[in-house]
């Protein structure tokens, strides 16, 4: 498994959970769109997700940031 593969496993599943968890149980992630932005004061990297959900009938989309520790 190459680390990119890696990575984006990690952020579907920190997706997913934080969907679940701060929005709705029933939420169901249909797609994210992740782009990276400015490192953060501590040399981190910063991605912000465009996230398309579906709860019920009714889609929206949301925004989400996230960070890795770099190595």
């Amino acid at each position: 498994m190459s680390n990119l593969t890696l990575i984006n496993n990690n952020v579907l599943k920190l997706v997913q959970e934080t969907v679940k968890k701060f929005i709705d149980p029933k939420a169901e992630v249909l797609s994210i769109e992740s782009k990276a932005i400015n490192m953060g004061l501590q040399a981190v990297e910063l991605m912000q997700h465009s996230v398309l959900i579906k709860i019920l009938d009714e889609t929206s989309k949301l925004s989400l940031v996230s960070s890795m520790l770099p190595g």
